[in-house]
This record gives structure tokens, sequence and C-alpha cells, in this order.
């Protein structure tokens, strides 16, 4: 019996996006920091649970293995069950957690504001070892092989082993560090409150290059098709040549020069952003021309993610927007009862966000 290949193919591909993304494992979703994932949700979302973790809940959480990993300001890290949001472990670490975890073979890094960084065993929540800094550790870390990389306000980037927990390697910057690591082929890419874009070598950590931006980087930058993608402080958005550090174009946004803490995420030929002047914005990758701007009644310090068409993100107004990439029209809106600044996470069907009063909340298809 000869088969229709073609339709065989189709059918494969809907069977693989229906059972959606394995992982969000980490903050923006890779090493790379794009924010993407090609998951795409189902058009009618419905609130599937709320957990209440009481401190306030900044950092964006992880989804490996049906589990949610997240932590909040007083320090409580948990791990729940993506079906029903039950507790399966906690862990207290020393400080407040605003570092979104990474979980990498079995294993969960994450740091906090008393400058410590831990790995966690992700089955049961015990330390497996802890590394101290002298610095709160905002960054979120990012793991690739056998290293794990973060970074901290005492202005240093450190490479450890993500085994033992050794020190590999740490490269001193001019100032804080409030962004987190993103990696390119061979760099780890940082950028901080001294106003450069440093691209350090993964192999020993000496600096490559440096690019002065002449602003400070709290937004993690993106490495996408050879090009990083960075948004400064004061409103402006960067397109650099990764490999050269060429700058290919420099654009201010928005009437006010916004403050743009939140990460941006890249997709294809577009780049979208959001900003405390209340404005989430898509530009053109290619030109930094502004293709659209959607407008909430709360500033946004919470990262855009984009799902298949779709893009993410909440607003201090306490609503969980989510708006077509193509147009930047308002599809859906999830009203919280409190303000969201930590990213949402998408994987295995589900919709995941902290939000500042404590709460977790949990989306899924509606029946």
């Amino acid at each position: 019996m000869m088969l229709n290949t073609r339709s065989t193919v189709f059918a494969i591909c809907i069977a693989i996006a229906s059972a959606g993304q394995a992982e969000w494992s980490m903050f923006r979703g890779s090493p790379a920091r794009t924010g993407v994932t090609e998951e795409r949700l189902p058009e009618r979302l419905a609130l599937a649970w709320v957990h209440e973790m009481n401190g306030s809940v900044n950092c964006s959480a992880a989804i490996v293995n049906r589990a949610i990993f997240v932590g909040n300001d007083d320090g409580l890290f948990v791990a729940l069950s993506l079906d029903q949001g039950k507790r399966t472990w906690e862990f207290q670490a020393q400080g407040g957690i605003e570092s979104s975890p990474a979980v990498k073979d079995g294993r969960i890094f994450f740091g906090d504001d008393q400058g410590f960084f831990y790995a966690l065993d992700q089955r049961t929540g015990e330390q497996i070892w802890r590394f101290e800094v002298q610095g709160k550790i905002i960054a979120s870390p990012t793991v690739e092989d056998k290293r794990v990389y973060l970074a901290s306000y005492d202005h240093f980037l450190y490479c450890l082993d993500r085994v033992t927990g050794d020190l590999i390697w740490k490269h001193e910057t001019d100032a804080q560090i409030h962004c987190s690591p993103c990696l390119t082929s061979d760099s780890v890419l940082t950028g901080g409150c001294d106003g450069f874009l440093r691209w350090v070598a993964k192999k020993n950590g000496e600096l490559d290059m440096k690019v002065d931006v002449q602003d400070v980087v709290a937004a993690t930058p993106v490495f996408h098709q050879g090009s990083v993608y960075a948004a400064v402080l004061g409103g402006r958005v960067l397109r650099v040549e990764a490999d050269k550090g060429l700058l290919i174009w420099d654009v201010s946004v928005g009437k006010n020069s916004p403050e743009l803490m939140a990460s941006p995420a890249v997709k294809d030929d577009r780049i979208v952003l959001a900003g405390r002047d209340r404005v989430a914005r898509c530009l053109n990758a290619k030109t930094g021309e502004e293709i659209w701007a959607f407008e909430t009644q709360g500033s946004i310090d919470s990262s855009p993610l984009v799902a298949g068409e779709d893009v993410f993100f909440g607003s201090s107004d306490g609503n969980l927007y989510r708006v077509s990439l193509a147009e930047g029209k308002q599809l859906w809106r999830f009203p919280t009862a409190s303000p969201i600044t930590a990213s949402p996470a998408v994987a295995e069907g589900r919709l995941v966000v902290g939000v500042e009063d404590g709460a977790v909340y949990c989306f899924k298809g509606k029946d």
C-alpha cells in the first residue's frame, strides 16, 4: 500500500507540536538566551492551578521532566508537579532568590542575594555543593557541557565545574553584573554597570573583545545567527556583529528613553523587547526599525517569551499578556492579583509565571 508522504510528515509534525517542548531548562530557554520556543500553546488557555509561596516570586521558573523549579525573595526554592502544582520538595537558601534556575543532568543551579551559588539534586532538593562569592547574585546561570557560568555584583564572571563546584576561572569586570551570561560559539558574553559588552573566552576566562555601549546593560543580551542583540538601560537597542564586535545598528526606542530592564527575545528577523514606559515593542532585527508597539497599563520588567507565533509577558499592571508576533495584536489577557516582574516559561503544553504576591500560576489548554 502506498502512503501519502506529505500527509504523513504533516501529521507527524502536528503530533510533535501538540506534545509540547520537552523542557524550559534555564532563563530565556537556552544558553544563547533567545527567549524562544517553537512550541505553540492552544488558542484557548485556562488556569490549571495556583501555588502560593508567600514571598515575592521575581525569578523565571524552569520546567523539566513534568516538574517546575522556582524560588522567591524569602529564599524558599521549591519543586512543583506540573500537572497539579503540588510541592514535591523545598529548600531554604541563605538569601532571597531572583536568579532564575538552570537544570542540567539531574542538578539545579541558582544563586541568591547573599552571594551563595547552589547545586541541588533535582529529585530530592538536597544540596550537592555550594560556592560563595563576594556580592549578590541576581544573574541566572548558564550551563553548557561540564561547566556552569555565573555572574555577581562583586564584578566577576565565574566558570565552575558543574559536577564538583570547583572554580575553573573567574574574570573581573569594572562594575556589578546584573544581566545573565549568554553563550556564543567560543565566548561567554556579559554586560554590566560599566557600560561594556564583554566577550570572555570559554576555555580560560581571558578577555577576547569588549564593545563600549556607553550605558548600563541590565537586560541579558541575545546571540542569534551571528549577531548579538542588547538592550541598554537608557532606552537603546543595539545589534553587534558577534565575531568582530562591529556595530550594525543602534536605535533609541520610545519618546523619553524608557528604561529597559527586560531581556529581549529574538526569532528569525524580529526582536521583541519591553520597557518601563509600559510598552512592548517589535523591531526588525535586520534594520532596527519598529514594526509594532503594544501598550499596557504598567511598567514592564517581565522579559517577553516567543512561543510559536505568539508573545507572552507580564506587566506591573498585574496582567499576563499574549499578543501576536506578526502584528502585536492582543490575543489573550489574564488578570492576576499582583504585579508581574518574573518572566514566563513555556514547556510541555503549559505556561508558568510567578507574581509579586508570591503566587505561581500555571495555564493549560482550555477543555
